[in-house]
């Protein structure tokens, strides 16, 4: 009859202790003799087993770290939005796109020279702020560690990383006006994550040197024409209790040190510590990305083991805030209410008072029906919109949106640039600085006219916004027409979709707040907190609360009653699903006052 493997061990061992019996003739062993002998039966693994208690079968939640774009710009870089990387602005890669939750990059430098912006800064404090840099500065006090999971296929053998920031977009002209990390390597065909603390790995100006970062750039390489994946890119505060699990794990038999490690589904390892010599371990889970991770235990003799159940790091709440937004009330536009039609499409004619430095126009283009469509004859083609009979009531229409697109190559220092102009007469005009203009039809949307930091004007202007106007017109571009053009392309052609001057959402006394909450791991519960904010720095004790209501509401009516003081006000959610919270601001302003300001502007 086969004994069991146990079994036979253990007969091995009787008759191998036998043996030395009777070698000896009674000779006294010490017990190190014996020891010694049983180690050379039974390697060392065979006692000291090795298992990760901690976490256990199943998943084990916790919270995921605090995420500069998840709560500041409230959209995750998780490459599931086609802003998580300004595409327009990427160097040394003409090839970029997004698919299945990641953005993919053919660098076609041999030299790779590809650099991409997930937080691009603009292009200078002059100009309006319409990039996510400007308008959501990183604040270097509170995020700390950059992280981000990628992968080179191709190219050299291993690619070196490293991270560009910018204090503005003033600060990109030269090398000693931006800092950098230190360089890390990657192998290339396998997800790799990459991390620094910007505390301490950077240089040149260091990060804690500034107050705030409006600019990202990624150079993901440096040798040969890799493709480049991104799966996700993180800037992170320091953890709290809640962001980090207490590892444990048996060994029974063996003293020794440990490395501990996360694993994703796709196999991309982040090393927590090395050297640990206890059975526990808590690790710091807050730079990695909200999903699944088994742990890893290694010994210092290379065994490992793995666990059987995984640390789920919580999806954080975000909420999409359909109106308010930045677009301010369209329903009550300025052309719809005092010239009785959008400056929309279908656009006509009727839309403007003049269309100086354009030929061949029309509005029944094939390609777009209902667009404009014209061809500029030199470098300042102009839209004057019709304003006839009603002035633009300035402290009421205050949100400014246009959609349109340019042909031909965008370039920003030989003309991708608009303009608005305004003023009580054709002759006393003010003027914005640079509209910086991206690739395709695009809309553009300043949320407030008023807001001079925001749209700073050309010196010597000769008012702000304010007042009754008379005048309003918007340059489309500054390119200068090729001698003999024939193509929209070669001859930077126009079409426009729309200009649409709007006043901010009013509770007169109530309005209707749309949003809808994306949380891919949500069970049951969550609440959203709905404050009015008037200075856009939440939790400094100055919000009025409004309302608390569940994830599933959709939209909420609220009422402006006399507890709420007449101002205007920045709208905001705190969204909480038990395991994250996330503050997130409207896009546009919100007015109570339960006074009817439409019909005191003269509108019937």
């Amino acid at each position: 009859m086969m004994l069991a493997p146990c079994a036979f061990a253990m007969a091995a061992y009787s008759l191998r202790i036998e043996q030395i019996r009777d070698f000896t003739m009674f000779r006294r062993f010490t017990s190190a003799t014996i020891l010694a002998a049983v180690i050379a039966i039974f390697p060392p693994g065979v006692f000291a087993a090795l298992t990760v208690t901690a976490p256990p079968a199943g998943s084990t939640p916790i919270s995921a770290g605090d995420d500069y774009a998840t709560q500041v710009v409230g959209d995750a870089w998780d490459m599931n939005n086609t802003q998580d990387v300004d595409t327009d602005e990427a160097l040394g890669s003409p090839t970029q796109s997004f698919s299945g939750g990641l953005f993919n990059v053919v660098d076609t430098v041999a030299a790779c020279g590809t650099g991409v912006f997930p937080s691009f800064m603009g292009y200078g404090t002059t100009t309006v702020k319409t990039a996510r840099g400007q308008l959501y500065p990183i604040d270097t006090t509170v995020y700390r560690y950059f992280t981000m999971k990628l992968k080179a296929t191709g190219g050299a053998a291993t690619q070196n990383n490293q991270v560009f920031y910018f204090k503005d977009g003033d600060s990109r002209g030269g090398t000693n006006l931006l800092g950098a990390t230190s360089l890390k390597s990657i192998s290339p065909n396998q997800w790799t994550y990459v991390t620094w603390d910007l505390y301490t790995e950077s240089s040149n100006v260091p990060w804690t040197s500034l107050p705030y970062v409006e600019g990202i750039e990624v150079i993901p390489c440096n040798g040969g024409s890799p493709n480049i994946q991104f799966d996700w890119i993180r800037i992170t505060a320091p953890s709290s209790a809640a962001q980090t699990f207490n590892v444990a794990w048996t060994d029974s038999g063996s003293t020794t040190t440990y490395t501990i490690t996360a694993i994703d589904g796709d196999g991309a390892r982040f090393q927590f510590a090395s050297g640990v010599g206890s059975m526990s371990f808590s690790a710091d889970f807050s730079r990695l990305a909200p999903g699944d991770y088994h742990v890893e235990v290694k010994r210092a003799d290379a065994t490992t083991t793995l666990s059987t159940g995984v640390v789920h790091v919580n999806f954080p709440p975000q909420v999409n805030i359909a109106s308010p937004s930045v677009r301010g009330e369209q329903s009550k536009s300025y052309a719809l209410t005092q010239q009785g039609v959008q400056w929309a499409v279908p656009m006509s004619a009727v839309d403007f008072q003049a269309l100086p430095n354009f030929t061949g126009v029309t509005y029944v283009n094939p390609s777009f029906p209902g667009s404009f469509s014209g061809r500029p004859t030199n470098l300042d083609p102009q839209f004057i919109m019709k304003t006839t009979g009603h002035p633009i009531n300035s402290s009421l229409y205050r949100s400014a949106c246009f959609t349109q697109e340019v042909f031909g190559p965008r370039s920003v220092g030989l003309g991708s640039v608009a303009r608005l102009f305004w003023g009580p007469s054709s002759s006393t005009v003010s003027t914005t600085t640079d509209i910086i203009l991206g690739s395709g039809l695009v809309e553009y949307c300043l949320p407030d006219l008023a807001d001079v930091a925001a749209v700073p004007l050309v010196g010597g202007g000769a008012s702000t916004w304010a007042g009754n106007l008379n005048y309003f017109r918007m340059d489309p571009d500054e390119f200068t027409p090729p001698g003999g053009c024939s193509t929209p392309q070669t001859c930077h052609d126009v079409r426009l979709d729309s200009i649409i001057l709007s006043p901010f959402a009013a509770a007169n006394p109530t309005y209707t707040i749309n949003l809808t909450v994306t949380d891919p791991d949500f069970g049951s519960g969550g609440s959203i907190q709905i404050f009015l904010d008037p200075d856009k720095t939440f939790n400094n004790g100055n919000e009025i609360g409004v309302a608390t209501v569940p994830y599933t509401i959709g939209s909420y009516k609220f009422v402006a009653d006399q507890d709420i003081p007449n101002a205007t006000y920045y709208l905001v959610l705190l969204a909480d699903d038990g395991k994250n919270a996330v503050a997130q601001y409207a896009g546009g302003k919100i007015v109570t006052d339960h006074s009817d300001v439409i019909f005191r502007d003269g509108f019937q």
